[in-house]
């Protein structure tokens, strides 16, 4: 039979086994949750540049329809133009 001094410290020995598996188990999981935290970082930097070319295209957008708009002006313009002969052959009907 061995003293139970020795046998404590067998104790104590395998208790700080037990606790070194722990802290290693913990350590691969922290290790596993920085890789997730990596992967969504990249998925929201990724993310981030569709909002941009999104934005992008939204601003293009935008000009496109301040071109339009002008059109339609430039257009307004035309017709105005193209009304006045008709009012001076309409009074040179008149009289």
């Amino acid at each position: 039979m061995m003293p139970a001094f020795d046998l404590m410290r067998i104790e104590l020995a395998i208790a700080e086994i037990t606790n070194g598996f722990a802290e290693i188990t913990n350590g691969f999981a922290e290790v596993t949750n920085g890789f997730a935290e990596i992967t969504n970082g990249f998925a929201e930097v990724t993310n981030g540049f569709a909002e941009v070319t999104n934005g992008f295209v939204e601003v293009t957008n935008g000009f496109a329809e301040i071109t339009n708009g002008f059109a339609e002006i430039t257009n307004g313009f035309a017709e105005i133009t193209n009304g006045f002969p008709e009012i001076t052959n309409g009074f040179a009907e008149i009289t």
